[in-house]
């Protein structure tokens, strides 16, 4: 698949004109949150955009149907990455302006709401990940969090461009099992038409 013309609206040209990693983007399309009339189940409107890339959404751009990573897997991906987020950088805590600004500085009764929510992201994230092998949770860090490519990974590793049906299996298996953890969520999601799987 050609890779998209840079748009000088979007986001820094630089971030575009990467083809993978953290910083990188990627076009995309989405329904208008905001599209609240009765039809907009049958005809949303779409905005256009750019997203952070992500190799599960590009494979199955680039493969259309013969794509082996399904909605399923691109959901389950999304939900261990926001755990793996909110655990290393946690939530902005709604009150921590106020307290700074008044000066009002001493000893908490206890955690806050966002010191809570970052522990309970830590438990959601270890437990995803301990569904894994060693050599899956090296996967699913290069691929799924980090945004790197199966084929930078497999570079990475000295596997030949033709010998990399074995690693793309065990991400699959791997995918397959955070599927399995996330079933009671992506099926809500899928209910709610609230998936962005491309």
């Amino acid at each position: 698949m050609k890779p998209a013309p840079l748009d000088p609206l979007g986001p820094p040209l630089v971030r575009q004109a990467m083809r993978q990693g953290p910083n990188a983007t990627m076009p995309s399309a989405w329904r208008d949150p905001d599209d609240t009339k009765p039809t907009a189940a049958r005809d949303a409107r779409e905005i256009a955009g750019h997203r952070a890339y992500c190799p599960l959404r590009w494979m199955r751009r680039r493969h259309g149907r013969a794509s082996r990573i399904t909605v399923e897997h691109v959901v389950a991906a999304d939900y261990l990455r926001r755990a793996a987020d909110e655990a290393l950088y946690g939530c902005g805590g709604t009150n921590m302006l106020a307290v700074l600004g008044g000066g009002a500085f001493g000893p908490l009764s206890g955690p806050g709401s966002a010191a809570l929510r970052q522990a309970r992201a830590w438990r959601e994230y270890t437990r995803a990940m301990a569904l894994m092998d060693a050599h899956g949770r090296a996967v699913i860090t290069s691929i799924v969090l980090l945004n790197h490519s199966l084929a930078s990974w497999c570079r990475e590793r000295g596997i030949p461009a033709g010998s990399q049906q074995p690693e793309m299996d065990h991400l699959v298996g791997m995918l397959d099992r955070l599927v399995e953890h996330y079933a009671g969520e992506i099926a809500h999601d899928l209910a709610q038409d609230r998936v962005l799987a491309d």
